[in-house]
């Protein structure tokens, strides 16, 4: 079977009219769970870098639990479930882990990345909307002068 030059050129025009699309598309494409990071990969590659589509206010934290470890004395377990709110798929978020005392000021805060709070084979795991994962963070105890926490959903501003 031959393949005429009509045939050929008109396959050739197809192809480089889908790519020509998928560059006009590339940032709400970027949102898509599947096709988003190897097409974020790609276009950092060639020296584009397509920026992470984030929204920290759509995430939504709950079920939160404080416990201490009796195997590790001076520490404390933060868990909980972080869920997608937005209507895109998002890479996870930085979570901010403020303690504060009785008057509500912080005593401590520190950023925590995904690879920090998820199990390693989650780390880089984007969260399509409505699904939710359970996250841990495990912080040194500042003692009985923190009474309260509060757990923040950021951007990462990279």
């Amino acid at each position: 079977m031959t393949v005429s030059p009509w045939g050929a050129g008109a396959v050739i025009a197809v192809l480089l009219l889908a790519v020509q699309v998928v560059n006009a598309y590339r940032q709400t494409l970027s949102h898509a769970a599947l096709i988003g990071p190897p097409l974020s990969a790609l276009y950092a590659a060639l020296g584009h870098p397509l920026t992470a589509p984030a929204s920290p206010g759509e995430w939504q934290v709950s079920d939160i639990n404080v416990t201490s470890d009796p195997d590790t004395p001076g520490a404390l377990s933060i868990s909980g479930t972080l869920a997608n709110q937005a209507g895109f798929a998002q890479p996870c978020p930085i979570l901010r882990i403020e303690l504060t005392d009785r008057y509500g000021d912080a005593l401590q805060a520190r950023d925590f990345t995904a690879n920090l709070y998820l199990p390693a084979s989650k780390a880089a795991v984007w969260l399509n909307p409505g699904l939710a994962t359970r996250f841990r963070i495990d912080v040194v105890d500042p003692g009985p002068e923190a009474v309260g926490f509060q757990v923040q959903p950021c951007a990462d501003l990279k």
